[in-house]
């Protein structure tokens, strides 16, 4: 860790990123975006903490550089429910695609080796040797957050994994209260329960509206995510079925700022479950 560098920086770094976004924004059809190298991502959410059941959830990752030349990093870490702009980012340094970049920094458990715990996402910035956002970089990412299979009744020693995947996705993936976001798939019943995430990237606290629109019925809810910050939070107990959920944030002053949100399905018994990443 440079203990110098701060996420002062970073706040800076997406002020830059957010003139480029508001640019292109008023031309950019409502698609669903594609994992894609960039200068900068979010990893919406990895996790160093127990579960139900006995499982405990770790993340894997990849961080990787697509350049001829090595490609310096600052790592900056939203921790859950805490303001986070006053941290210090994390400098690492990935080598280039030649010499092994395409897997240029790979981690078994992330949080961890980044000093942290519990539940936090992270927002990977490409940066010069001063610490400057550099524009011609070509990073990308990706996390597996996973358990080992918990004991039951039919296997009491088991031996594999249960995880889900998450994509890395640019900070400006959801920007501005003008649109919802939408993640679909989902499912909460007698059998599995879904939890819904939300990464806030602006130096200010926000919130949303969270509709569940299910087969079987449906709830709505308020989630408000402190600056710099992410929570997750479950949706309330009740059966809907095959569900949709829709983040909506409130409108503000500052209409443009950049955020993330997801839902996440878990099998009751076993563990195993599936992410959506919200897209317009």
């Amino acid at each position: 860790m440079v203990s110098g560098v701060f996420f002062s920086l970073g706040l800076v770094i997406f002020a830059q990123i957010r003139t480029v976004a508001d640019a292109v924004r008023s031309i950019r059809p409502n698609i669903v975006p594609s994992d894609s190298v960039g200068t900068a991502f979010v990893l919406p959410v990895v996790g160093n903490t127990p579960g139900a059941n006995g499982t405990f959830f770790r993340s894997e990752a990849v961080f990787s550089n697509y350049l001829s030349t090595p490609q310096r990093i600052a790592i900056s870490v939203l921790e859950q429910g805490k303001a986070s702009g006053d941290q210090p980012v994390i400098i690492r340094q990935l080598p280039s695609y030649e010499n092994g970049g395409d897997l240029g920094l790979v981690d078994d458990d992330i949080l961890q080796s980044l000093g942290k715990t519990g539940l936090a996402a992270l927002v990977v910035q490409a940066v010069d040797a001063s610490g400057n956002a550099d524009p011609n970089a070509r990073i990308d990412g990706f996390t597996r957050i996973w358990t080992n299979q918990p004991p039951s009744d039919g296997c009491p020693s088991p031996r594999g994994t249960m995880s889900q995947s998450l994509f890395a996705v640019p900070p400006n993936s959801l920007a501005g209260s003008e649109f919802s976001g939408f993640a679909v798939g989902l499912r909460q019943d007698e059998n599995f329960r879904t939890n819904v995430g939300i990464v806030n990237l602006s130096a200010e606290s926000h919130s949303w509206t969270v509709e569940v629109d299910g087969t079987r019925g449906g709830t709505t809810f308020r989630v408000t995510v402190p600056a710099s910050s992410m929570q997750q939070v479950p949706v309330p107990a009740g059966i809907y079925g095959n569900i949709s959920v829709i983040f909506t944030a409130d409108p503000t002053t500052s209409a443009n700022f950049n955020w993330a949100a997801y839902a996440s399905s878990v099998d009751n018994y076993t563990g195993d479950g599936w992410t959506r990443q919200a897209s317009y």
